[in-house]
């Protein structure tokens, strides 16, 4: 009811004075770049992970089902040094582990591995409240 009868309201009277003050086709514009941006971000946080998650199972020897193709994918980010350098650059472990500290995957036996556990000595950005069991 809160968010009804105050939020509500105050976010409508926001985006009328951004009607009156802004043209119609300058907000379309502003749409359109926030969403194109919001895509790419998207995108490359998917990228990212894929990255991230592929590392972590070739480098901890992590069975999974599909290792073959999952070793291939590895092989051929390190073959691109520039690729594997702007990986390492921007996606490194740290920063994975920091922004997505609760990140698993599955192997063969369907066993849940939490990839922080096997960077131990990477502490998250936030204090843990319940422990993982």
């Amino acid at each position: 009811m809160f968010l009804v009868r105050k939020i509500n309201p105050t976010i409508d009277k926001v985006c009328n004075k951004l009607q009156e003050k802004i043209s119609k086709k300058a907000l379309k514009n502003g749409v359109i770049i926030v969403t194109t941006f919001l895509i790419i971000d998207c995108t490359l946080t998917c990228y990212a992970q894929d990255q991230f998650i592929t590392r972590m199972v070739v480098e901890n020897n992590i069975p999974i089902y599909n290792k073959e193709e999952i070793e291939e994918k590895y092989d051929k980010v390190k073959e691109n040094k520039n690729l594997d350098n702007f990986i390492k650059r921007f996606w490194g472990n740290e920063k994975m582990i920091k922004t997505f500290p609760n990140i698993k995957i599955q192997d063969k036996d369907f066993n849940t591995i939490y990839l922080n556990t096997l960077l131990p000595e990477i502490e998250p950005y936030y204090i843990k409240i319940f422990e993982k069991k």
